[in-house]
């Protein structure tokens, strides 16, 4: 073999290798990109309140919807659902918020109180021992599809009391 050959032999190996390498780098940059793009929710400046099925103020929920993202976020709705925490169709469910958008960095707060008469009135319309209230929010993620996202916020037995569900750290929906 001449030395020509030999260089020819090099250089296709070098431009097999390159291919290589630049299918794995544009795998992995997709996949970096994905992150970054995708949407996040942080919760801030929780409050929840329960207080009894005869007081004024049974239920009460604060919090402050903030995105920690790189990119804005199209939120389409809040919910704040309460009644059975296993059967969605044994739940009301209580628009907080409509669609907004939240720049990143960006914060918006969301609230809402509920009487214990109104609690009351759900347990026993829907036959339930236990009401479970959740936080569930829809936001559009880049591609155009939908994301719900839900927590557990806290249960109140209607024999009195309440369960409280407490994250540890950062709250990210």
């Amino acid at each position: 073999m001449t030395w020509r050959e030999y260089l020819t032999i090099a250089s296709f190996a070098i431009s097999v290798v390159s291919g290589f390498i630049a299918v794995a780098s544009f795998r992995r940059t997709t996949r970096l990109q994905r992150f970054d793009y995708a949407p996040r929710i942080q919760l801030s400046d929780e409050a929840v309140r329960v207080g009894s099925l005869t007081a004024e103020e049974g239920f009460s929920y604060g919090v402050t919807i903030e995105n920690p993202g790189s990119k804005p976020l199209r939120v389409d709705s809040v919910w704040i659902d309460y009644g059975s925490e296993d059967l969605p169709s044994d739940r009301l469910k209580h628009h907080v918020a409509g669609e907004f958008y939240l720049p990143p960095g960006g914060k918006r707060s969301v609230s809402l109180s509920l009487k214990g008469m109104e609690i009351q009135d759900v347990l026993t319309k829907f036959a339930i021992a236990e009401c479970s209230f959740q936080l569930r929010v829809r936001i559009h993620t880049p591609e155009d599809g939908v994301v719900e996202r839900t927590r557990v916020l806290a249960a109140m037995p209607s024999s009195g009391g309440a369960t409280f569900v407490v994250p540890r750290g950062d709250i990210l929906l």
